[in-house]
């Protein structure tokens, strides 16, 4: 190689270090000009993405300003003065959710998730939507029935909260470094407080079985909003199942979640609370709520940890594609220096 080399005429050894030079300058270039239109699209990605948020946290506002004053209307119907606000809360609020929703559609085509989060909040505006058309038939007119204003304010409330949810589903990325920052920043902050709260609640009816007293009070604020607690951030573990990039391991220890505490814990916690709430005796010994309350805790606890050995997975697949570039960068910048130093000496 060295004497084929030194035997080259300087044309061609010219024309030998050049080819080097063009083929390590076309791979670098190419490499910095993919990463940099993967870091540009992304970026604008992320920008759309916040102002979507922005434009549902406004609405949020809005529909919630809404859901207060048509209950009060609803309640009070010869409240004129706060009916007249109605029309402009609802424009406002229907323009900021309908902007957004044009957004997400965008995101929608490459996703999965958001297609999916978005039929959803879709179709939760359009029943709202209906409400709102039978409701303004009694509005001003007559008092409604308790049940459908809490109709309503479940129906406002609930598009609220999938809207939400559609905001955060923008800003999944396919980035296995960014999947392992959501891994840690919000899912395991979800399982933390899914368990800890229903920690809680293992821990005071555990007590109240033990007494055999009945739930309520002070005691059955607490528990409804442990509950309130555990079902929010349970949610956002559930969301997960939705996530094209999440592998089978961690679905199937969603799937083992959902059946240990939202099914086989459940039925037992329904039937301690129809006893506690109805002062009858609970049919159940404090050991059995212990075993069955912590099987399902567990079960949350076992989704971290599934979410942990497979962030772990992809940190480590990203780190040996790193260190692949960088070992092929260093090889062929080698080979260049390799000639170079041939055909000078």
């Amino acid at each position: 190689m060295k004497t084929f080399i030194q035997n080259l005429k300087i044309n061609h050894k010219l024309g030998t270090i050049v080819t080097f030079i063009g083929v390590i300058a076309l791979f670098g270039i190419g490499s910095l000009m993919l990463s940099s239109f993967h870091d540009y699209s992304r970026s604008k990605d992320l920008n759309e993405a916040n102002k979507a948020s922005d434009y549902i946290l406004m609405a949020a506002g809005q529909q919630a300003l809404e859901r207060g004053i048509t209950a009060t209307v609803l309640s009070n119907p010869e409240d004129v003065n706060t009916y007249s606000k109605i029309k402009s809360v609802r424009q406002k609020g229907d323009e900021y959710l309908d902007t957004a929703l044009e957004i997400a559609n965008i995101f929608a085509s490459k996703n999965v998730m958001v297609a999916n989060k978005l039929s959803r909040v879709e179709s939760i505006k359009n029943k709202r939507d209906d409400l709102r058309r039978t409701l303004d038939q009694i509005l001003t007119k007559s008092v409604a029935d308790t049940k459908l204003i809490s109709s309503w304010i479940d129906s406002q409330t609930e598009l609220i909260m999938r809207s939400n949810d559609l905001a955060k589903s923008l800003f999944i990325s396919d980035n296995k470094l960014e999947n392992v920052l959501e891994f840690n920043s919000i899912v395991k902050n979800a399982i933390f407080y899914a368990s800890e709260f229903a920690g809680r609640e293992r821990a005071e009816i555990g007590a109240l079985i033990g007494n055999n007293q009945p739930i309520e009070g002070e005691q059955l604020n607490n528990l409804m909003r442990y509950r309130g607690v555990v079902e929010e951030n349970l949610r956002s573990i559930l969301e997960l199942k939705e996530n094209s990039n999440i592998t089978a391991t961690i679905k199937n220890a969603i799937d083992e979640m959902e059946n240990s505490f939202l099914v086989e814990l459940e039925r037992t916690r329904e039937s301690v609370y129809t006893a506690g709430l109805n002062n009858e005796p609970y049919h159940i010994t404090t050991s059995e709520w212990i075993q069955q309350s912590t099987a399902g805790i567990n079960s949350i606890l076992n989704v971290s940890e599934t979410v942990s050995k497979e962030a772990q997975h992809l940190a480590e697949e990203q780190s040996s594609a790193s260190i692949y570039s960088l070992l092929l960068t260093g090889l062929l910048l080698l080979v260049l220096v390799s000639v170079l130093f041939i055909s000078v000496w």
